[in-house]
């Protein structure tokens, strides 16, 4: 379980960080993924306010689960090795997608949850290109 949560720790800090590496010139997937995630966001999050969007409120549940995807892929990792990354990844950001989708599809303005929700995809494709770089390939 330690090595779970300092999986998770390692995600978070590098997303969060990655966009620093921008001002520095550093030009990658990796860096320029999570600040294009952050910026759709802070823009939908900002748009929400906003339009007084109620249902906005509803993607915190997917945010939740995509700050475990580590976690989740992890275990994945321990039973089925590289398959089980490939499958956990999969599985995980088409359910994070399916689920941004109807929340989206139930909201008066749909334009400030699907930026959210390109936040937390954004958030859920960083961490499968993180596990994959940490597993080798």
């Amino acid at each position: 379980m330690d090595r779970a949560l300092e999986l998770l720790a390692i995600v978070a800090t590098s997303y969060f960080a990655a966009p620093l590496g921008l001002l520095s010139g550093n030009i990658t997937l990796t860096a320029l993924l999570p600040a294009l995630g952050m910026l759709l966001g802070l823009v939908g999050l900002v748009l929400a306010v906003a339009r007084g969007e109620r249902r906005a409120p509803m993607l915190a549940l997917p945010l939740l689960l995509a700050l475990c995807l580590p976690v989740v892929i992890f275990f994945f990792n321990l039973m089925l090795r590289r398959v089980g990354i490939w499958f956990g990844i999969a599985s995980g950001l088409l359910a994070l997608l399916l689920w941004i989708a109807i929340i989206a599809g139930d909201t008066r303005n749909r334009l400030p949850a699907w930026l959210i929700g390109g936040f937390i995809l954004s958030y859920g494709v960083h961490t499968a290109l993180v596990m994959l770089a940490l597993d080798g390939g």
